[in-house]
């Protein structure tokens, strides 16, 4: 089912290559996209998602990603946007760990004037540190708490450049070998056509592995 006032079906679908240790490439397209803004769902706003992204890991503790993608929406605009990624682990120990990451990200639209924030041209540069404590342990079970904070710079075409910042607090429950439980609050503030504006949000999510 779609989201809000989307009452069509929609689906998606994901694949990921592993060709080595190291490389991994992956590739998904969606239609009736969730990725569609909700201001444009609320008037009738559908669209269809591909997207595409390689990996690379050095070891457990550093990778880079890059990935691209297009976003056709039914009112005529269409989204572009890439971005790029790096993490890398500075501190381990058995029961902590702390990351450090730098990300970047930049998207396009051919419309503007739309009901959805929908800027020309954008982009963001960032960087954020996670601190990683293992509560608990047993077998294939375990409790992982992660505290962390990112800070960076948005610029948006006419209206300049302004800082964001992101703050965030989940637990990761390693229920068994192929399910986990994951649950947090974040909160930010951000910049949107020159207007500062600040968010909270809860998530909750569950995965599953055959």
């Amino acid at each position: 089912r779609g989201l809000e006032d989307d009452r069509s079906a929609g689906a998606a679908v994901d694949g990921d290559w592993r060709f080595d240790d190291h490389l991994s490439f992956s590739l998904g397209g969606a239609v009736n996209s969730r990725d569609v803004p909700l201001r444009g769902v609320r008037i009738g706003v559908q669209g269809d998602a591909v997207e595409a992204g390689v990996r690379y890991r050095w070891h457990e503790s550093r990778d880079l990603s890059v990935s691209a993608g297009l976003l056709d929406l039914s009112d005529g605009n269409t989204r572009e946007w890439g971005s790029a990624a790096f993490t890398t682990r500075v501190f381990n120990r058995p029961r902590h760990k702390i990351h450090l990451s730098a990300r970047a990200y930049g998207s396009r639209n051919s419309e503007s004037g739309r009901a959805y924030y929908n800027p020309a041209s954008d982009r963001e540069l960032a960087v954020g540190a996670t601190h990683e404590w293992r509560l608990y342990r047993r077998y294939d079970r375990g409790l992982v708490q992660r505290l962390g904070i990112e800070a960076g710079d948005y610029w948006q075409e006419d209206f300049g450049s302004g800082s964001v910042w992101t703050l965030f607090a989940e637990h990761d429950w390693q229920l068994g070998p192929r399910t986990a439980l994951r649950y947090g609050v974040r909160t930010g503030g951000r910049v949107y056509d020159g207007e500062r504006e600040h968010a909270a949000s809860l998530y909750l999510g569950m995965t599953w592995r055959p």
